[in-house]
């Protein structure tokens, strides 16, 4: 299984590659190379507050081991943890913020994610949700980061959600019953959207330090 996993992200981050026209080096950023701005947000959400959602074992580590790579290759990172979701609003912001005249970005999230009505909504630790109507003012739109990467006019765009765990308010709502995200409807010009699972299917946190999708992509 972990043999497959390797040979699976090769071949992902070749796609990446290919697609993008970019190559990640780290002699881009020794003195005298042709240093590139390059800004990575990294949220990782586990410790949920309230019993209905439950706690995961994998995104802080996933997260912190991520960007330690990421800062190999001249990321500036923005490494977030156990956000609420006015601390991910201000995190997305300041990202949005950091991306002017950057050569790329990308947004990497690990935690619980939802789809209603084929928007795909992060899942801040403090999220309580009481009716359906209340989720886009709860959670995290990911287009909310889409928009800053458009506005941001930057050639390479990598978008990461390692969210699609088992939904957890399903049978709770009536429009919620969707496990997984959606497909990504219109990005940014130069975007990749990476999903941890084909769209409306289900990852898995795994049993050791890192989740599944995160070890392949280590």
């Amino acid at each position: 299984m972990k043999k497959f996993f390797r040979y699976f992200f090769l071949l992902l981050i070749f796609k990446l590659i290919i697609n993008t026209g970019i190559v990640f080096s780290q002699e881009d950023n020794i003195n005298g190379g042709n240093k590139q701005k390059r800004v990575a947000l990294m949220i990782g959400n586990a410790n949920y507050y309230y019993n209905v959602i439950p706690k995961l074992k994998n995104p802080v580590n996933d997260i912190e081991d991520l960007s330690k790579e990421l800062r190999r290759f001249g990321f500036e990172v923005m490494e977030k943890k156990n956000l609420t979701k006015e601390e991910m609003d201000v995190a997305i912001a300041e990202f949005g913020r950091k991306l002017y005249k950057s050569d790329a970005a990308l947004f990497y999230y690990a935690g619980h994610g939802v789809q209603i009505n084929n928007q795909n909504y992060l899942l801040p630790v403090d999220t309580k949700i009481e009716s359906e109507a209340q989720l886009p003012y709860k959670t995290i739109n990911v287009n909310q980061v889409l928009d800053e990467l458009d506005n941001a006019k930057i050639p390479v765009n990598i978008v990461i959600l390692d969210a699609c765990r088992n939904n957890p308010l399903t049978g709770k709502f009536r429009a919620l019953n969707t496990q997984g995200l959606a497909a990504p409807g219109i990005m940014p010009k130069g975007t990749v959207i990476v999903y941890s699972t084909a769209p409306g299917e289900k990852a898995f946190d795994g049993n050791e330090r890192n989740g599944l999708f995160t070890f392949g992509l280590l």
